[in-house]
């Protein structure tokens, strides 16, 4: 991934903003114990934006193989469950990375602003080379001071069918191909209008059938 960085003004955002696209970490405090659990990978707490589910992964020691020697971020989308198979939800991220000194966001994102295709084999994207640790590091620049450090995403759907999705099947060959419906009782010119209907279920699939008979009315 490249990587496109820039830097954004202060925003006072708070926890469930009205757009719910904007979402700001709360700060790590005492950050460097994290190295030193053991643990490659640090979530943040769920958080909801365009009516999904979502988190932020941090590597403080970056992610293996292409993430040595930088710290890595990830957004990853959860509680997936009950969606649909076959669904994707495509998105458009940046992160930020607060400068305390400065008071501003780093911004991070790909160059171009490239959509990202989340779905079940693909539940995670971001930068393994989000900072060098060399940098981030250095309280100087406003990264990690006090030892405590503060991350965020912005995120915009483009589009999704994570939400309803139906699926065509053929049955070759069905076991049962007929069914045969009864009516018992049938109407007779007493009756004006009688609407009759049955549920019957082939190949594990549920049919209906409806049949309204009307008398005829002449004048």
């Amino acid at each position: 991934m490249k990587l496109a960085i820039k830097w954004g003004r202060s925003r006072n955002v708070e926890k469930g903003y009205s757009s719910g696209s904007f979402h700001i970490y709360d700060p790590f405090r005492s950050f460097s114990l994290l190295s030193e659990t053991g643990n490659e990978q640090h979530e943040s707490g769920i958080f909801e934006a365009w009516d999904k589910k979502w988190k932020l992964c941090v590597y403080p020691k970056g992610k293996k193989k292409n993430g040595d020697g930088y710290i890595s971020l990830y957004l990853q989308i959860v509680d997936i469950d009950d969606y649909p198979v076959g669904w994707e939800v495509n998105v458009k991220f940046s992160f930020f990375v607060y400068d305390h000194v400065h008071d501003k966001y780093l911004v991070v994102q790909d160059v171009g602003g490239k959509v990202r295709r989340f779905h079940y084999m693909k539940t995670q994207w971001g930068f393994d080379q989000l900072l060098p640790l060399s940098t981030f590091n250095n309280p100087s620049n406003g990264y990690l001071v006090n030892d405590t450090c503060a991350f965020g995403a912005e995120i915009f759907v483009i589009n999704s069918n994570a939400t309803k999705r139906e699926c065509l099947s053929m049955v070759k060959d069905p076991t049962t191909k007929t069914y045969t419906w009864r009516i018992n009782n049938f109407a007779s010119e007493k009756d004006k209008l009688v609407i009759y209907f049955d549920e019957f279920t082939i190949e594990g699939s549920k049919w209906y059938l409806y049949y309204i008979y009307v008398v005829p009315f002449y004048f």
